[in-house]
């Protein structure tokens, strides 16, 4: 708000003073021309004092002014009256007081223009004053108390002012023509007040209403803050659950690269054991091996088993839970037929254990002592590697086995390297009845009932084996010798210049292949290979006699370009420890499969190889 809209005009506050001096001239003029102008008047004044006495809402604070003056004009018109009567005791008295009357009314004057000066002064005042509190007011518009309390002082003020101003008002005669000026003049400045008044009502309402806006943007910013800061919490939360879901994954991820790691290690573990004594691994590899699975179990289940059919699917390999029974049919063991097949291996068992406790009826000292001794001292040198034949039972078991057939097969006897023969037939029946590895089981727990039928079982197998390569087995050893001599003529055959080479170094075949052909290359093999070359033996119709010799022929072959490199000695070290340890299944199966190409060119060819 700015000062000349509160401020009364120069012009107004002038006027005011000018007709204040007039007034108090005419006042002090006591001459005769002017009390008679009074009196003139004096109707009109007593007309008015009527009217102002009946006037019921007149101020007290205005009776004491209005009735000095009143006297003072009946003063005159007394000492006016006395005076054209010629009463001059009155007119002296009159005149007397009328200057006693004078002199109070030139003080009321004085006081009237007193007065007047400081209404002017109180309005300049105030609106300095509301000027103040305005500026303040906007100050403090965000302050609701110091706003408030400016509020409440603003309209105690002007509450004040038209107070006075109503006071000052009614002191003042409306007769009287300066005094009319300064009413004009009052409400003037009243108007400018209200007006004033009004544009701070305006201001203070634009002012509440910013505060119930800015209160109400308040509220909302509150609102807003509070929903902020439930979005703040709510995301915190969300960010320590996320962090807690990250370490569980990592934890998870954690625990699966540590099952990762454990299952590599495992691999790892179970290639290593590849490579040593492990019956698992006899099997083949997954999907084939399920589709072989599918086909033993259906030609199995047959009542009466084609064995060309069975010998053609064992060529390449019979899984472990089928081996067992397979190696019982294609020795010759079981029946064809399902139907005899229980009563037959009861009675071959029964017969076996009749054998078996009839020699041993008498212990040891009932036994003929120079063939047990012989058997004796040969069983812990078979498979000294595998730790399933350095258990007592089992050995004593294996006695038993070969102390029976020595004495039902006279004409040959026991030769050594037929306790190498009965081992792949025992370790394959033995861990049917076992569910787990035989080189770690307790062999101890087994019942006597599970050997006696292992016994009895491999006794027959291993009789109908010895069977067809007897005459390697009888006096001097004639089909070892005729074997022998058949594998220098196919390796010269086929491997001309390394026959030369052992030629040369005065290497004979029979000092290395002697022991091939005894012990069918076992000395040479780990068991479990020993066992999957047997699955293609007991497929072939001459297997362990035959074919057996181009295995030989092939496993020579193979080692022809190192043999090449040496001389006598270190030809005959290296044939009698051949590194064959890292061999795997895949190795002993392309052997067999050289094998089968030279029996199937050259067998049916003997002009060839003589």
């Amino acid at each position: 708000m700015n000062n000349s809209d509160i401020n009364i005009d120069n012009n107004t506050n002038d006027s005011l003073k000018i007709n204040s001096k007039k007034l108090l001239w005419r006042k002090h003029s006591s001459h005769l021309p002017g009390s008679i102008l009074l009196v003139s008047n004096s109707s009109e004044l007593s007309t008015n004092q009527n009217t102002n006495r009946d006037n019921k809402n007149t101020n007290s604070a205005s009776d004491g002014n209005s009735k000095e003056f009143f006297d003072y004009i009946f003063t005159e018109k007394n000492w006016t009256e006395n005076l054209l009567t010629g009463d001059k005791t009155n007119t002296q008295d009159s005149i007397k007081e009328n200057s006693k009357l004078e002199t109070k009314f030139v003080d009321n004057s004085h006081n009237q223009d007193e007065n007047l000066q400081n209404i002017l002064e109180n309005n300049i005042n105030t609106e300095k004053e509301i000027q103040i509190t305005t500026d303040k007011s906007v100050n403090n518009i965000n302050n609701n108390n110091n706003y408030n309390d400016n509020t409440v002082n603003i309209n105690n003020k002007e509450e004040n002012i038209s107070q006075n101003n109503i006071t000052k008002e009614s002191n003042i005669n409306s007769d009287n023509p300066s005094l009319k000026e300064v009413k004009n003049n009052t409400s003037k400045s009243n108007n400018i007040i209200n007006k004033e008044n009004d544009s701070l009502n305006n201001n203070n309402n634009n002012n509440n209403n910013n505060n119930n806006n800015n209160s109400i943007n308040t509220d909302n910013n509150k609102e807003f803050l509070i929903i902020n800061e439930e979005k703040i919490k709510k995301g915190k939360e969300d960010k320590e659950e996320d962090k807690e879901e990250d370490k569980k994954e990592d934890k998870k991820e954690d625990k699966e690269k540590e099952e990762e790691k454990e299952e590599e290690k495992e691999k790892e573990e179970g290639k290593e054991e590849e490579k040593e004594i492990d019956t698992k691994n006899m099997e083949d590899n997954s999907e084939y091996s399920i589709h072989k699975i599918k086909q033993f179990e259906e030609l199995l289940d047959t009542p009466n088993i084609d064995l060309v059919k069975l010998r053609k699917l064992s060529w390449s390999g019979i899984p472990k839970k089928f081996r067992p029974m397979v190696w019982q049919l294609l020795m010759g063991y079981l029946p064809r037929n399902q139907d005899r097949r229980e009563v037959t291996l009861q009675r071959k068992r029964k017969d076996f254990a009749d054998t078996a406790n009839q020699a041993f009826s008498k212990g040891v000292a009932g036994l003929d002592y120079t063939l047990y001794h012989q058997i004796h001292i040969d069983i812990p040198r078979t498979n000294p590697s595998c730790s399933l034949y350095q258990n007592k039972r089992i050995q004593k078991s294996l006695e038993r086995i070969l102390y029976c057939w020595a004495i039902r097969h006279p004409a040959s006897g026991y030769v050594q390297g037929i306790n190498d023969l009965v081992t792949p037939f025992y370790y394959v029946f033995l861990s049917s009845y076992i569910d787990g590895d035989l080189e770690t089981y307790d062999l101890d727990s087994i019942p006597d009932n599970v050997f006696e039928a292992v016994e009895a079982d491999s006794f027959w197998c291993l009789t109908n084996l010895l069977d067809g390569i007897q005459d390697s087995y009888t006096y001097n050893q004639p089909g070892i010798h005729r074997q022998v001599q058949k594998l220098e003529e196919f390796i010269k055959r086929v491997d001309l210049k390394l026959y030369n080479h052992l030629k040369k170094e005065d290497v004979q075949f029979i000092q290395f292949a002697f022991r091939w052909m005894n012990c069918l290359l076992m000395r040479e093999l780990k068991l479990e290979h020993t066992i999957r070359m047997w699955d293609t033996y007991q497929s072939e119709p001459e297997g362990f006699s035959e074919f057996h010799l181009y295995v030989c022929a092939a496993f020579l072959v193979k080692w022809s370009k190192q043999l090449l490199e040496m001389d006598f000695q270190d030809i005959m070290i290296f044939l009698q420890n051949l590194p064959t340890s890292d061999w795997t299944e895949k190795d002993i199966e392309i052997l067999l499969s050289e094998a089968y190409m030279w029996k199937c060119l050259f067998h049916d060819s003997p002009n060839h190889i003589s």
